[in-house]
């Protein structure tokens, strides 16, 4: 389930990134398992497509860590922001 986060006034601008960034964690995850999915259907000897389809996978499995460490770090910064603003 994706919405637009702009559209809420509420949010600010670092939750609104991070929602954002989460869903295109979701969204790689996704394309990820329906390749390996897609992969295993076509695991047949001396079929060429596999490994263009394995390479695929990867880049979306790699892009997919890359928006989880993105997730993490702006989680951070936004328990840091909170933290300070709360003992402030």
């Amino acid at each position: 389930m994706c919405f637009n986060c702009q559209g809420m006034a509420y949010v600010s601008r670092e939750c609104g990134d991070l929602i954002a960034e989460y869903h295109n964690f979701q969204k790689y995850c996704m394309q990820t398992s329906q390749l390996l999915i897609l992969i295993e259907t076509l695991r047949v000897p001396r079929n060429t497509q596999v490994f263009d389809l394995y390479t695929q996978a990867l880049e979306a499995h790699t892009t997919a860590i890359n928006s989880f460490i993105q997730i993490v770090a702006l989680y951070e910064m936004l328990i840091q922001k909170y933290s300070n603003s709360y003992y402030s």
